[in-house]
């Protein structure tokens, strides 16, 4: 039986993610800069500048944030961001991806053995249909 919908491979490494499909690429650095007083998001893959503004990495400790500000939320819009991106100028696409993380071994000593549940659950919160690991 076919699988419907694209397969989205990401590589795993704790400064980027490179998003695959097909022959196109995205290598995005795992950064995010949000809005310490309203937790917007403001920038994916590239540091914020501004009053307010916090720039930080996806897999480090030190960020800034309140320590009640969680961190998944911010994963799961750096993959449907990201995803989004590497669809955005195909033909509409109706159904979701099936995600395939690659390497994910890379996160193993920041997570501790917590990386494919991490990362299982945020895609799956993006959007994907179906989340597999290689």
């Amino acid at each position: 039986m076919a699988e419907i919908g694209p397969q989205i491979d990401i590589e795993i490494n704790p400064l980027y993610f490179v998003f695959s499909w097909k022959v196109h690429k995205r290598k995005v650095p795992t950064l995010i800069g949000v809005d310490s007083k309203t937790r917007d998001i403001l920038a994916i893959g590239e540091k914020a500048a501004g009053e307010d503004v916090v720039s930080l990495s996806l897999f480090e400790s030190e960020n800034g944030l309140p320590p009640d500000f969680d961190k998944m939320e911010l994963l799961q819009s750096f993959l449907e961001f990201n995803i989004a991106k590497l669809l955005e100028n195909q033909k509409l696409l109706f159904f979701k991806p099936k995600v395939v993380f690659h390497e994910t071994d890379q996160l193993h000593p920041i997570l501790c053995g917590y990386e494919r549940a991490l990362l299982k659950n945020a895609a799956l919160a993006a959007g994907a249909r179906e989340v597999a690991f290689l």
